[in-house]
């Protein structure tokens, strides 16, 4: 992943933002408004069964 920049907060936040994608504790980027949030199995099986299941986001600020 390359975020264009070589400000040195930028390759910080680039390896730790990989290393949540690799450890399984964030999903990959997604554009909330045309894709929705990826979802579990069992989120998706609750949305199927007319379920409502909620999930957390957090927006990342570009810094300037």
């Amino acid at each position: 992943m390359d975020l264009g920049s070589s400000a040195p907060w930028d390759a910080e936040f680039e390896i730790w933002f990989k290393n949540g994608i690799d450890r399984g504790w964030i999903s990959q980027p997604f554009c909330d408004t045309h894709e929705g949030p990826p979802m579990s199995e069992e989120e998706m099986k609750q949305w199927e069964d007319g379920g409502d299941p909620c999930t957390f986001h957090v927006r990342v600020w570009e810094i300037e």
